[in-house]
């Protein structure tokens, strides 16, 4: 079914100011590093997202969230206007803290916590894929030790060694952990009638049951949900046939421009295009670590919640997809640009 992008929108204002101020000052800021640790994570998370089975857009979306969480808490002492979100999350239970008696370097603290969390939310990559994410933590960890004590190098790995297991042990108990291995579910029959979806050739349905899933945000998924779609028709006055007929065309009638569009937003997983974005502008603003930590944290929950709301809305109504309608009543031959259709 058609799910609003107002739903994203949403769920995104109701976290935009999770990361509240009021917190400590750390020995050394996390505004004194760049985004460079961060920033190559999360491109290898995007590359390993299109290429380790399973990872379609709700559960790259999840790997997200907990990715900017799990940044955002193991820098956070370091950064003197902000505090732990911790307390505003759903079920979350406290997370560790540092020590007084330690300095703390908090880009070893974040590149610590990435490498645990990329390894966690991919647990079924390949042998080659762990031995990328074992390069690219070791060579940021080899200069960080020729710059700094081996103890301050200890310290701030481990708290963020720490920081990810907590977080990693929460995310087991939300509904999605490991997805990857199982997108679909036997246990599902999809309802059957006028204007419910119906399979294409060697599909099934996907993640019915995500949007049943925790929200970090309490309540995002219940809050979001959009009003119910106009009723199933084929009359050609109908509400129905007028919005499947604005799909049609356009898509037979599409501009250049507008077929670039699509393309661009149809990269598969979605989530994706929202991360390389979001690296885009850190890297032209020269943004530092600190900086990049909210913001993966903001829309890294922006979009693991936004999923599991528009799933829940995906699978009360189970309308069918364009392709089944255009194709019964304005189009037998019709087929969407080659994006993704997953369900």
């Amino acid at each position: 079914m058609k799910i609003k992008p107002v739903l994203l929108i949403a769920a995104t204002f109701l976290i935009i100011n999770a990361c509240n101020k009021d917190s400590t000052v750390a020995d050394i800021p996390a505004s004194t590093y760049d985004a460079t640790v961060p920033l190559a994570w999360f491109k290898i998370a995007i590359a390993m997202s299109r290429v380790t089975p399973g990872n379609n857009g709700p559960v790259i979306a999840r790997t997200f969230g907990y990715m900017g969480l799990t940044l955002y808490e193991s820098v956070v002492p370091g950064m003197p206007n902000n505090k732990s979100i911790q307390s505003q999350l759903n079920g979350l239970k406290a997370l560790p803290t540092i020590m007084a008696n330690k300095k703390y370097y908090y880009q070893v603290s974040a590149n610590a916590a990435l490498a645990n969390m990329t390894r966690h939310m991919f647990g079924n990559a390949s042998t080659a894929q762990n031995f990328t994410i074992d390069s690219l933590e070791n060579a940021f960890n080899t200069t960080f030790k020729s710059t700094i004590s081996g103890a301050d190098f200890d310290s701030s790995a481990h708290f963020g060694q720490h920081i990810s297991d907590a977080i990693y042990n929460w995310s087991t108990t939300d509904g999605g952990d490991k997805a990857y291995l199982n997108p679909s579910s036997s246990s599902y029959s999809p309802p059957a009638g006028p204007g419910l979806w119906v399979p294409q050739t060697g599909q099934s349905a996907q993640l019915p049951y995500w949007g049943a899933n925790r929200t970090f945000i309490a309540g995002n998924a219940t809050n979001t949900q959009p009003v119910a779609p106009p009723a199933y028709s084929t009359d050609i006055t109908s509400q129905f046939y007028k919005e499947e007929s604005e799909i049609y065309n356009e898509s037979v009638n599409q501009s250049a421009e507008h077929h670039a569009i699509a393309l661009y937003w149809a990269a598969i997983p979605p989530p994706t295009v929202s991360i390389s974005i979001l690296n885009s502008v850190l890297t032209d603003k020269k943004s530092n670590l600190g900086e990049a930590a909210i913001a993966y944290c903001k829309l890294g929950i922006a979009i693991a919640d936004a999923l599991v709301s528009c799933y829940k809305t995906k699978y009360q109504y189970n309308q069918l997809r364009p392709i089944t309608y255009i194709r019964a009543n304005l189009g037998s031959t019709w087929s969407s640009l080659p994006a993704n259709r997953e369900r």
